[in-house]
């Protein structure tokens, strides 16, 4: 998946720059290149007895072949989709491989997220379509339906570091309430990955909004070995350096 733009206005009270500068969401799923190569090659069809159900000008029920991550979705072709999912609510990889095409040829997330609770209520402990659905809501700002979702492919597969700072990320934009459960999932996403740059960057600001500035400073440095030109790491030195005298005493002086 390509969200490499938040699609919600939300500033860093502490930082004071875009909160899409230093996010990055779960994009790099292997999943989600899978089905880049299987919307190629998708075909709708399936419904009674499997056989294609041809669509004019996609035989045999071949899905529209754009590419996934142009977002110049062809109005036809969408419609084309949408007409084919809701004849396949009964197939559970068509409505996977189209509402994978809505997602994210489309940006359709109301549709999409049909096809992905069709896909559910077909194979209802399924890894990929529980996280494709909290994607999708968290894409369309609902940020507490996604976080549940998020925490239900927790419970499937329990050692996904991205959804497990995806599950985090739900908090932080529920804030400040929800501040504390974003920094204790960012850390438990450490637990499995300590070197993980997304959840460094992410547990960083965290721990600087949250005051903590001793914790932050360290999540910092360890950024910085882990990837040393990333671009926050000067933001997040300076924010450390604007810290109250008495702070700035328990940050360990690099």
């Amino acid at each position: 998946m390509n969200k490499n733009t938040l699609f919600v206005a939300v500033t860093c009270l502490v930082i004071g720059f875009g909160i899409g500068f230093y996010w990055t969401n779960s994009l790099n799923r292997a999943v989600i290149k899978e089905a880049e190569d299987k919307i190629r090659e998708a075909r709708a069809g399936g419904g009674a007895g499997n056989q294609p159900t041809g669509t004019p000008g996609q035989p045999n029920g071949q899905m529209p072949s754009d590419d996934i991550h142009s977002g110049m979705a062809n109005p036809q072709q969408v419609q084309q989709a949408l007409d084919e999912a809701k004849k396949t609510r009964d197939n559970f990889e068509a409505q996977m491989k189209i509402g994978m095409y809505l997602y994210q040829g489309a940006k359709k997330f109301d549709e999409a997220r049909e096809c992905f609770e069709a896909a559910l209520k077909l194979k209802p402990n399924d890894y990929d379509a529980t996280v494709n659905l909290a994607n999708v809501l968290f894409d369309a700002s609902k940020f507490e339906e996604a976080g549940t979702w998020y925490e239900k492919a927790i419970k499937i597969k329990s050692d996904d570091v991205n959804v497990r700072t995806d599950l985090g990320f739900t908090y932080y934009l529920r804030k400040p309430q929800q501040l504390g459960k974003a920094i204790e999932n960012y850390r438990l996403s450490l637990k499995l990955d300590p070197n993980h740059v997304p959840t460094l960057r992410n547990l960083a600001v965290a721990l600087l909004e949250n005051k903590e500035m001793a914790a932050a400073k360290e999540v910092t440095d360890q950024l910085a070995k882990v990837d040393p030109k990333n671009d926050i790491i000067p933001k997040l030195r300076a924010e450390l350096e604007k810290a109250p005298g008495d702070t700035k005493r328990e940050i360990p002086t690099h």
